[in-house]
């Protein structure tokens, strides 16, 4: 024989299909963080200063459900809270969050739907997703939607059997 075999790492379809499978939403969210202005934006949505200002005044120690009005969940308020008494209170923590839970929403959306059908219909499931009208800005706005919607999703997670 010519060529001797060559070891190639043992790397096969299943090894890869892992890859693609970290590889897709890390990439979503790094491709987030390299082409949105998440940093130099005034405001993507009016909300925004809403949820910024009752996160600063529950990591200052206001009661949330206290002086002033709020008739949303506690989850999100109280992360970006302990975001702002870790980092600093900046609308850059509050975007980092989101971009977090957009790359939560994109793994739990392809793990979903590569559980249920396979790889290509995640990451078709994806590109939908990515395509819809405001998802890209809610990725990075300050706002509760998108981490609602991500745990929502989240939850479905558990419906599906496995293999």
């Amino acid at each position: 024989m010519a060529f001797p075999q060559l070891p190639v790492g043992g790397l096969s379809w299943r090894h890869g299909g892992r890859v693609v499978d970290l590889a897709l939403p890390l990439g979503f969210g790094l491709a987030l963080l390299l082409l949105t202005p998440w940093r130099t934006a005034f405001q993507f949505n009016a909300d925004e200063g809403f949820e910024l200002m009752k996160a600063l005044l529950v990591s200052q120690g206001h009661a949330l459900y206290g002086a002033f009005w709020n008739d949303q969940p506690p989850l999100h308020t109280e992360l970006l809270a302990l975001l702002f008494r870790w980092f600093g209170p900046s609308a850059a923590v509050g975007r980092l969050l989101s971009v977090g839970f957009a790359v939560v929403l994109v793994a739990v959306l392809y793990g979903l739907a590569r559980r249920c059908v396979n790889r290509w219909a995640g990451v078709v499931a994806v590109a939908l997703l990515a395509s819809a009208s405001q998802f890209l800005t809610l990725s990075v706005s300050v706002m509760l939607d998108l981490p609602a919607f991500a745990l929502g999703v989240g939850g479905g997670v558990g419906l599906v059997p496995l293999g």
